[in-house]
């Protein structure tokens, strides 16, 4: 404990006094649209209709609350009206084609439930935000447990979920809906099913449905409609025509409404060539909203007409927006088109921004396009023009795409490349995917910004092909061309090319790249650092992630000690990841003094920047070494250290892998009941979906459930996730689960199916040159390893290879040798007074019957205890009466 305390102490002191090491904050959600978060604003119903809200009062006795139906139903309207008269919180988004991305998903399901609470889900928000190709298991267990600390019920609505395609999204619903708090609800407003498990949720009473059925307005409700919009009683004829024409369609009926309220009523059935009967209702939707528009858009001036027209370019509009659009100071105004009821939709509290309707907008575009193709382009970049002047910088290009003038999206993109590359890395796919191709290529700094996007979603040979065609370039001599916002483009390549090799496991080229890199960029360059800053933000190893290339050994230690000696101060996390993954590798090396060298420089640093991702893994492996050196109550003493620091920090995303970490110590500690708790609450399960993001956690539980003697279920997991792990190429985590099943397969007396998995873990652990991933199994790995020895030659297919031979000959060394290291020599170690204190072990007795029993006091018991474990190589009462059961003298 003396060490520790120490390092404690030393960097207390040099936090008081120390300024150079800026925090690691989770950045605000201000470049999200908050207009999306406001519930959108509606005038008062007139109609009642008290059955629609007894069904959605009934939803809220189920998890999720389904509303589906084509646009024009009044989905929206319905579930506004309905969630202003809850006396729940609720948090509220409208959805559109742009949230097709995990990251910027959560980041709206975040800043929602915000307005709820200022500051909820921070731990989420760092997560998401610092953490490539994140879980989205992972996230929303985060987000979840932090809505469940809050003492409210909450309700959640997803507005227009059918423009939500991307399967992660849907998976992390999914997973949401399956383990949702209490005190949580969901409502989904969809033009068509979401891809859910819908079918099983209805079975389990877990979902309550409302379709266009019930949506649709009944003859008597049509009927209460006119007389209360424009005072017209309706005869029985004029009721029928109106229901049958519109199918209570609720947008047909308010678009005659708003075209005098006479069409429909003095209108013969035959002047619309539509059938309702032979036509699929999202036709006779269509054909009934396109003539109504039409309907609509004559009995409006001709200033009306244009600024409809013009507008309907935009997503969403404000008066200041419109005007620059429409480019008169005089004339039709916003304001004007909101009095006149033209199917806008407030966004915000204050009024300030509108959107049309979607499907009157969408009606409105196409028309645009079909009468006035010719001025859509200027009207594109007259609005790409506003947002870029406003700060609006997606926006911005998103009108420059779509006006194809692909120059000015460059310009954009490039100025904003750090900002982009944070937030924006789908929609920067999306752009570059309509840029001309040999615009990519004569422009570096765009064509690295599309390599990296590429790399980043692991699409390594299109990023290399991008990188090939636009070097030719990069001594064009254009000034402008030779720099990415201020830094030698050059650098970026290289390092691009770097990121491709270590892709590859390329590792002579990656050395030569980064050796390029550090000569360029003196670093990793401002662009990248802000991805260096969160590399890791909830994983216990750096070495076991991608920063330490998912287990590599042979990478991590041929890339990353040559830039400690020339790296500058500037991004000191950069500093601390490198020590600390270095660390990590000398300790599977068994180098513990270097080991313990390393991490203490990366814990210091971590802790300094308030970087959980640098602390959590140093002061882990300082635990490991303190196992290693065979004191537990230090190991013990760092966890909840480093517990404390991810509180104190609010790095709470690190909770699971450090509550995971201090399992395996239970276990290791021959006290799997202590752990039992972690087990309820991290939410893993045998057939469920293996998270490659929650390796460890996943290791951890089977490691508990061979504790727990629950032979077959760990059996088949270890299966599942050796089959998942081999795909993902990692070695580190397949050879660790092949040991457990090797040691469980002797447990189960299978000698023969032991050796075979021993051998596997044998062969995928020598390409690295693990040493302590075998070592930390302690003497129960022993027996079985001597077996291994003795059979390698008619079981291992490396047996005559010299150098493997070397390696399992030093991993024999750690045992010691076989005689030395048998359970009978172990037992001669020991007093007659510890032998006697053994055999009581065995039998059960806790420490207070064997003091009694031997007449001693319980500390002396305790001192024995330690004694034992320690001349038999043990952390604990189950190891080492599982060491020795056949041995004892009865």
């Amino acid at each position: 404990m003396f060490y520790y305390n120490q390092f404690m102490e030393n960097f207390e002191n040099e936090k008081r006094t120390s300024t150079m090491y800026p925090q690691s904050e989770s950045r605000p959600l201000s470049h999200l649209l908050q207009t999306k978060l406001h519930i959108p604003g509606t005038g008062s119903t007139l109609v009642q209709r008290p059955s629609l809200r007894r069904l959605l009062d009934q939803g809220l006795g189920a998890k999720l609350t389904l509303v589906t139906a084509p646009a024009g139903f009044g989905k929206s309207t319905l579930i506004t009206e309905w969630i202003r008269q809850q006396p729940y919180s609720y948090a509220w988004i409208s959805l559109d084609g742009r949230d097709n991305d995990l990251v910027r998903f959560m980041e709206y399901m975040i800043a929602a439930l915000r307005t709820i609470q200022p500051g909820l889900c921070d731990s989420v928000l760092q997560y998401i935000q610092e953490t490539r190709n994140f879980s989205a298991e992972t996230a929303m267990t985060l987000l979840m447990n932090e809505v469940q600390a809050l003492n409210q019920e909450i309700i959640i609505i997803l507005d227009d979920y059918h423009v939500i395609c991307e399967p992660s999204i849907h998976h992390g619903l999914t997973f949401l809906l399956a383990y949702l708090p209490r005190n949580m609800h969901m409502v989904i407003a969809s033009r068509s099913e979401p891809q859910l498990p819908l079918s099983v949720m209805l079975a389990k009473r877990q979902l309550v449905r409302i379709s266009a059925n019930d949506l649709r307005f009944t003859a008597d409700e049509i009927r209460e409609l006119f007389k209360l919009t424009v005072d017209k009683r309706l005869t029985k004829e004029e009721l029928v025509c109106l229901e049958r024409r519109t199918e209570g369609w609720i947008a047909g009926l308010q678009m005659i409404l708003l075209s005098g309220g006479e069409y429909g009523v003095n209108t013969k059935e035959t002047d619309l060539a539509i059938n309702p009967f032979k036509q699929h209702p999202s036709e006779v939707e269509g054909d009934i909203a396109d003539y109504l528009t039409e309907e609509v858009l004559a009995r409006q001036s001709p200033d009306v007409q244009q600024f409809l027209l013009k507008t309907a370019v935009l997503e969403r509009m404000n008066e200041s927006l419109c005007r620059h659009i429409i480019q008169k100071e005089s004339g039709q105004s916003l304001n004007e088109a909101i009095q006149a009821g033209l199917f806008l939709i407030p966004l915000d509290r204050d009024r300030v921004w509108y959107r049309y309707h979607h499907m009157f907008g969408r009606l409105l575009y196409n028309r645009l396009t079909r009468q006035y193709a010719k001025i859509v382009p200027e009207l594109h970049l007259r609005a790409s023009e506003w947002f870029r002047i406003n700060g609006y910088t997606v926006e911005a290009v998103e009108h420059a795409v779509a006006a194809a003038d692909f120059n000015t999206a460059c310009e954009l993109i490039v100025q904003e490349a750090s900002e982009l590359l944070r937030n924006e890395m789908h929609m920067l796919l999306r752009w570059f995917g309509q840029f001309p191709e040999n615009l990519l290529t004569h422009n570096p700094a765009l064509a690295v910004l599309y390599a990296w996007s590429l790399a980043t979603f692991d699409r390594l040979d299109e990023a290399e092909n991008v990188l090939d065609r636009a070097e030719p370039y990069l001594n064009s001599g254009q000034t402008e061309l030779q720099s990415l916002n201020g830094e030698d483009i050059l650098g970026y390549f290289s390092a691009m090319r770097c990121l491709i090799c270590l892709g590859r496991n390329e590792t002579e080229k990656a050395v030569v790249y980064n050796e390029e890199i550090m000569k360029r960029l003196r670093g990793v360059g401002n662009i990248s650092a802000a991805y260096i800053v969160g590399y890791n933000h909830d994983g216990e190893s750096l070495l076991r992630g991608r920063f330490g290339f998912f287990g590599g050994l042979k990478q991590t230690l041929a890339i990353y000690p040559p830039l400690i000696a020339g790296w500058q101060s500037a991004h000191d996390h950069f500093y601390g990841y490198l020590h600390t993954a270095i660390g990590e590798c000398y300790y599977e090396r068994d180098d513990l003094a270097q080991a313990e060298k390393y991490v203490n420089i990366g814990a210091s640093v971590g802790l300094k920047c308030e970087n959980a991702g640098i602390f959590v893994p140093a002061l882990l492996t300082k635990a490991r070494i303190c196992l290693a050196r065979g004191e537990q109550e230090a190991a013990f003493a760092l966890v909840q250290e480093v517990r404390n620091q991810a509180f104190r920090i609010h790095a709470l995303s690190f909770l699971p892998v450090i509550d995971a970490f201090e399992a395996r110590l239970f276990i290791r500690a021959g006290q799997p009941q202590h752990a039992a708790r972690w087990a309820e609450n991290c939410r893993l399960q045998a057939d469920g979906w293996i998270d490659p993001s929650r390796e460890f956690e996943q290791i951890t539980w089977l490691r508990l459930l061979v504790a727990f003697g629950d032979g077959e279920t760990a059996y088949r997991y270890a299966e599942r996730l050796a089959q998942v792990y081999e795909l993902k190429s990692r070695k580190a985590a397949v050879a660790e689960i092949r040991i457990v099943q090797a040691l469980l397969l002797e447990r189960q007396k299978n000698l023969s199916a032991a050796v075979k998995k021993l051998d596997q873990s044998l062969v995928l652990a020598f390409s690295e040159g693990y040493i302590r991933l075998f070592a930390d199994e302690g003497a129960k790995l022993y027996r079985l390893l001597t077996l291994w020895g003795r059979q390698r030659c008619s079981v291992s297919k490396r047996a005559q290879d010299p150098l493997f031979q070397n390696y399992t000959d030093t991993l024999f060394s750690f045992f010691q040798e076989e005689d030395a290291a048998s359970p009978q020599h172990l037992l001669s170690g020991l007093t007659r007074q510890e032998m006697n204190v053994l055999k009581l072990l065995s039998q059960g007795f806790a420490n207070r019957d064997i003091a009694e029993t031997l007449s001693t006091s319980t500390e002396t018991v305790k001192r024995h205890c330690k004694n034992i474990y320690k001349k038999l190589a043990v952390s604990g009462r189950h190891e080492a009466v599982s060491l020795i059961s056949d041995h004892l003298i009865e």
